[in-house]
């Protein structure tokens, strides 16, 4: 193999190398920032095919606040409050 086609194959190779690596990188931060949508019911039930969020997993949550039950912490950003829909209420704690 001459040194110029050698030098060749070398580039072809790290550029596939770097793409591979910049796909593998971009479809783990994808994975990462995954935001899911839950109604009050599903969050307390699962959803139809049986999945439940994790404990501190970071979701979207559909529905109406309930009346009265927003508390804020005049010390930090935290805010308390129900949330509900046809079914169950739910409690969110939101910090940030």
């Amino acid at each position: 193999m001459n040194p110029r086609r050698k030098k060749r194959l070398t580039i072809v190779i790290a550029i596939l190398i770097g793409l591979s690596a910049t796909v593998g990188l971009m479809l783990y931060a994808l994975n990462q920032n995954m935001d899911l949508f839950y109604t009050p019911t599903e969050l307390v039930n699962g959803k139809p095919d049986g999945t439940k969020p994790e404990v501190g997993q970071r979701l979207r949550i559909g529905g109406m606040v309930v009346k009265g039950s927003l508390k804020r912490d005049p010390e930090s950003l935290k805010v308390s409050f129900e949330v509900e829909d046809v079914g169950p209420k739910v409690t969110v704690i939101y910090d940030g």
